[in-house]
């Protein structure tokens, strides 16, 4: 083999790659942003996951069922924040103000909607 005909496989080699990486890449573009939020809520529900898996004594299957009922119920944003709270206290952070609870009032159809912090009247905003 000459040279010419190295560089012509190396190229041809090259384009091969360069498209079945671009072929791959279209298939996975749907499934980015899933992946991308399973990422972020694995990241952001670790703490607690583990807080369940030492309050179940270390059984993982049993937390992992757990965590994911918590995540489809809506509870787990309340329970992490009890659980960061509880660990700000338990570092010795009470010197330090909590966040509190949001103030709720009724929203047209009965139920209680979280409060915006603007005044109804003046729409000028409200501290608490």
């Amino acid at each position: 083999m000459d040279l010419g005909s190295i560089r012509l496989e190396k190229l041809v080699g090259m384009v091969v790659l360069t498209l079945l990486a671009i072929g791959c890449f279209n298939v996975l573009l749907p499934f980015l942003a899933p992946i991308l939020w399973a990422l972020i809520l694995v990241l952001t529900t670790w703490p607690l996951f583990l807080r369940i898996r030492d309050g179940l004594k270390g059984r993982r299957t049993l937390a992992a069922a757990a965590m994911s009922l918590l995540l489809i119920s809506g509870k787990a944003r309340r329970a992490r924040r009890r659980s960061l709270l509880r660990d700000l206290r338990e570092e010795g952070h009470r010197d330090h103000e909590l966040p509190h609870e949001p103030r709720r009032h009724q929203g047209q159809n009965g139920g209680a909607l979280p409060d915006s912090g603007h005044d109804r009247d003046s729409g000028s905003l409200v501290r608490a």
